[in-house]
């Protein structure tokens, strides 16, 4: 082996170096990255189950309205019907 075979070794490996910084520079970067759209993920997630629990709560409520309001035409219709009886009752006493 001679000197100028060494100084290419260590050229190389100082080449080798310099790039294996730069990889962990990148990889660093990349896990910072990646834990922070895994937190974003996260509060979307909660996000969008806020979300979904709010709509089946709308939805129900909707759904007792709608039964409210036929239960009120019922009645309505219902006592529209008595009172047409009654307003006839009295015209015929009259």
């Amino acid at each position: 082996m001679t000197i100028t075979d060494n100084e290419n070794k260590i050229k190389k490996m100082t080449k080798l170096i310099s790039e294996n910084a730069v990889l962990k520079q990148k990889f660093q970067e990349c896990d910072t990255y990646k834990n922070k759209f895994m937190k974003r993920n996260r509060e979307l997630t909660k996000e969008i189950k806020d979300l979904e629990t709010q709509i089946t709560h709308s939805q129900q409520q909707n759904f007792q309205l709608k039964q409210r309001v036929k239960k009120v035409n019922f009645s309505k219709k219902t006592y529209g019907t008595v009172y047409e009886e009654k307003i006839f009752q009295l015209e015929d006493l009259v």
